[in-house]
């Protein structure tokens, strides 16, 4: 073990700009890589650390396991070659991913299992879960101690604590559970500890390829590991990373004894993984070439020595002065609770602003939600305290919604009909009593053909997730998901409830012929010519679907709708679109973008506001944003930015009353693409503090995809969109990212806007303004992280070194400008959307385990979304002429 822990370089200044000196007992103790405040040394350990007995004196006395506790070992010590992995242990227990969020949530006393005359036991499904997880832990430690040829002394076993076993009483039980994950912990820190011995051997050896070893990852996938487990287990910060924002135990180490014994790691080796590592300096070492680089900075001696205090942080992570924090994790401090009344507060706000810009039939379908109250359907959560006692919002499965709301009194159960869900918490009020009677609004039988509202991921850690999508959208931009019958849907569903369901012929086309002519208003700026132009009816039935496609409305009845293609308008709409994709020549009175259009989006008065930005997106590639400014008339620090012509101007045909943060709520709802700018000198310069949790997931040529890998990813995502206040940026993309984002994410952090700075600058984008030259920011998702969003792998195809890179859903550059990118989510999207997931949740016929489409590559999901190719064309010309028309606009202001 003599190179395991030695890196070729040396420690540099650089490495110590966060180091604190300090003077303990008379000596001076220097950390290099943080300044953390040390308040004592610790006696050296003499003993067996992991053995219940303090002193030789005791050593032959019976051992009593419950005098020891997880936290014996979570802060620094004395390293010892037995035991160096103990500085490798998280002083954050974080139970998150798939795999370790199995333990996130211990037991209560109420779901104990009780025996006669033998006590009190965990949970059979859970201690299921905990013995497998036991036993596939050591089984990866024992696999990388012979990989790494290290000599650790191992802690007990978990089960040594009492997970396993039965208790006479429900407290001892609870007791003995919570010490038990606590050891687990204990070994994911021997796990880690080995992870950075096999990470330094792979590296030592990489240009060696007779000596070359696999990295630890390949070895355990090799050896028989799964590779949806060791990507699942990654996901928590104890087991691999070694960034400032996962805190371990630390140690101390002495300078002369890692010279004189090749057994214990050089202060290099502890930096370079994050371990906090004090020392004893004396100030004649700076003159000898063994320890000069070890020397604290002058700066740091010279605060000491002036009695002036080296900075109390904690981490590397800054404060950030000017937006609230994002929603605090267990890898962070928890300085401020979730409380059910702010909650409703925040909940309140969005409501209030999605009721401003929301359609009259949107209204419609909330009210009908509102006085029927149904719960077979809708999403149920229960407010239940974790070991910390604080609350957290749990999803309670479909077939316990019932059962959950009868068990609340009335008073401690709310209803929210934007987003379709109830809310059970005690903290609501006084309990009102129950109601026997009380069936929620459903009736017998009424729920043989419903179909779950199932939000974008499965929910593994509890959280809340919401789905905008399956309620309180635009007509034509609902989600079909409310039966199962196909030839029901939310826009017939909307007009047969103004007459018990019994919605004449003539009404429904009529209604259907608005919802078109609004949508094509707003996105072709179609307004007709008066009189109608004379054009022959479209009786073809493929011509008929081609032009549903372009509108993005799918009809629910197409025998119904026959009599619609015989209108003089419809026809007239049907041949602007033919001319408009096979770029022939439109009327000006056809559509508004003609200044002689008695309805010219010319003179509206958010054509003004328009500022144009240029901004650099690398790679040589410089793109126009068109930002709007309304001035006095803001509501925001941040202004609203749109990244196509077409759809700014469609800003300025929406609603004149709409304020910045209405348009940004009918963005939200909508999935159409939008950016929050704010200009940079407004905001703070200090790093963004949250680390990103997104990985490379990689797979080995030739394997074959899993389930369980679908599911793994699911949870991948909604960690990173709960945990990092960026993932605001995925819910304004558009596309696939609003997609899988919006209902993970609080709308309320999107209108709160920028983050700030990061030291990354992927984290952000810059967009200078013209003719002022004002610089204006927004955050940014990494490559890596919209890669995670869409669960893309590295798979080796094996020829050399290259890679492919397939996902289960499609990646924006493959989304947009696709048959599918309508510029909002429609139901096509949404129906699109719905076949990927089945497909990858579902089992194959002939392997279970096997989804019946595993991810697929770039070149087959262009296949995949060729949708409507007259969409495209009639966008891309839509674009064209809108950028001519703003950019012309912008210049006669200008000049004027």
């Amino acid at each position: 073990m003599s190179t395991s822990m030695k890196l070729s370089r040396t420690l540099t200044d650089s490495d110590k700009v966060n180091g604190r000196v300090q003077i303990i007992n008379g000596d001076i103790y220097y950390l290099p890589n943080c300044s953390k405040e040390l308040k004592s040394v610790p006696e050296r350990d003499v003993h067996n650390i992991l053995r219940p007995y303090p002193s030789h004196e005791s050593i032959r006395k019976a051992r009593n396991f419950s005098s020891i506790s997880i936290t014996d070992y979570q802060s620094p010590r004395w390293w010892s070659v037995p035991f160096g992995w103990v500085a490798f242990v998280s002083r954050t227990l974080d139970f998150s991913g798939p795999v370790l969020g199995k333990m996130r949530r211990l037991p209560t006393r109420e779901e104990l299992r009780f025996e006669e005359g033998k006590g009190y036991a965990m949970p059979s499904h859970m201690l299921q879960e905990w013995w497998n997880l036991e036993r596939d832990i050591v089984r990866a430690v024992g696999v990388l101690i012979v990989h790494t040829k290290s000599t650790p002394l191992l802690p007990a076993f978990p089960t040594v604590f009492g997970y396993r076993h039965q208790h006479k009483s429900w407290r001892t039980a609870l007791i003995a559970i919570q010490r038990s994950r606590g050891w687990f912990a204990l070994w994911i820190g021997v796990l880690s500890y080995l992870i950075a011995i096999a990470d330094t051997e792979t590296a030592a050896r990489r240009n060696y390829s007779l000596l070359a070893l696999t990295d630890w990852y390949s070895h355990l996938v090799n050896s028989g590991c799964s590779e949806v487990w060791l990507e699942g287990l990654t996901m928590s910060s104890m087991v691999c990373d070694f960034s400032p924002f996962t805190e371990k135990a630390g140690t101390f180490v002495s300078l002369e004894g890692t010279w004189e014994d090749n057994r214990l790691p050089k202060v290099e080796w502890l930096c370079a993984f994050g371990i906090y590592n004090w020392y004893m300096w004396k100030p004649e070492w700076s003159k000898n070439w063994k320890f000069e680089g070890y020397a604290p900075l002058p700066h740091q001696m010279q605060s000491v020595f002036n009695g002036l205090p080296a900075p109390l942080l904690e981490h590397r992570e800054p404060v950030q002065p000017q937006l609230p924090a994002p929603p605090l994790n267990d890898r962070q401090q928890k300085t401020k609770k979730l409380t059910w009344s702010q909650f409703k507060r925040d909940r309140d706000a969005i409501n209030a602003q999605r009721e401003r810009v929301e359609s009259k039939q949107s209204r419609n379908e909330r009210l009908d939600r509102e006085n029927r109250r149904q719960y077979i359907n809708a999403t149920v959560y229960e407010w239940i305290e974790d070991d910390d006692g604080d609350l957290v919002q749990t999803k309670v499965p479909k077939t316990l919604n019932e059962d959950t709301l009868e068990r609340y009194e009335n008073g401690h159960i709310y209803y929210d009909a934007f987003w379709h869900e109830w809310d059970c918490c005690t903290d609501m009020g006084e309990g009102r009593g129950y109601d026997d009677d009380s069936d929620y609004g459903e009736t017998p039988g009424s729920n043989d053909f419903d179909v779950e509202l199932d939000t974008p991921f499965s929910d593994p850690d509890g959280f809340s997730s919401v789905d905008p999508t399956d309620c309180n959208l635009d007509w034509a931009h609902k989600t079909r998901r409310q039966t199962a019958d196909s030839s029901s849907s939310f826009f017939e569903t909307g007009l047969m409830h103004d007459n018990n369901g019994e919605k004449a012929d003539d009404q429904f086309v009529e209604d259907l012929e608005r919802e078109i002519f609004r949508v094509l208003f707003l996105y072709f700026g179609f307004t007709g010519t008066l009189p109608v132009a004379s054009s022959p009816p479209v009786e073809n039935s493929k011509e008929q679907s081609r032009f549903m496609r372009i509108t993005g409305i799918k009809l629910p009845d197409e025998q119904r709708a026959r009599p619609l293609f015989l209108r003089e308008n419809i026809a007239a709409a049907c041949d602007f679109i033919n001319r408009l994709q096979s770029n022939a020549k439109i009327l000006e009175d056809e559509w508004d973008l003609g200044k002689r259009n008695r309805q010219a989006v010319h003179f509206a008065h958010r054509m003004a506001c328009i500022r144009p930005l240029k901004v650099d997106l690398g790679n040589e590639r410089t793109v126009t944003w068109y930002m709007f400014d309304f001035g006095s008339a803001r509501t925001q620090r941040w202004m609203f930015t749109v990244m196509s012509a077409a759809i700014a101007l469609t800003v300025c045909r929406l609603d004149r009353s709409y304020t910045d943060t209405d348009l940004a709520t009918y963005f939200l709802q909508l999935g159409m693409e939008f950016k929050t700018m704010q200009l940079s000198t407004s905001l703070t310069r200090a790093p963004y503090s949250t680390r990103s949790t997104a990985q490379r997931a990689s797979r080995r040529q030739g394997y074959q995809f899993l389930i369980d890998d679908f599911a793994t990813f699911e949870a991948r995502a909604s960690q990173f969109l709960k945990e990092n206040r960026r993932a605001r940026v995925a819910c304004m993309r558009g596309g696939v990212l609003w997609r899988v984002s919006c209902s993970a994410v609080d709308w309320n952090i999107v209108l709160r806007g920028p983050s700030g700075w990061s030291s990354n600058p992927c984290e952000f984008v810059t967009g200078i303004q013209d003719g002022t030259s004002m610089e204006f920011i927004d955050d940014a998702l990494t490559r890596d992280e919209v890669s995670d969003l869409c669960g893309m792998y590295y798979v080796l195809t094996g020829a050399g070194y290259q890679w492919e890179n397939p996902s289960w859903y499609p990646t924006p550059e493959s989304f947009e400008r696709s048959g599918f990118d309508y510029g909002y989510w429609s139901t096509f999207c949404e129906a699109q959307f719905d076949n990927w997931k089945s497909k990858a949740s579902q089992p194959s016929a002939v392997k279970p385990e096997q989804p019946q489409r595993p991810p697929i590559n770039k070149v087959r999901w262009s296949s995949n979304l060729k949708g409507s190719a007259e969409l495209r064309r009639a966008r891309s010309r839509m674009e064209k002429v809108a950028a001519d028309l703003i950019e012309a606009h912008v210049q006669h202001g200008r000049m004027s």
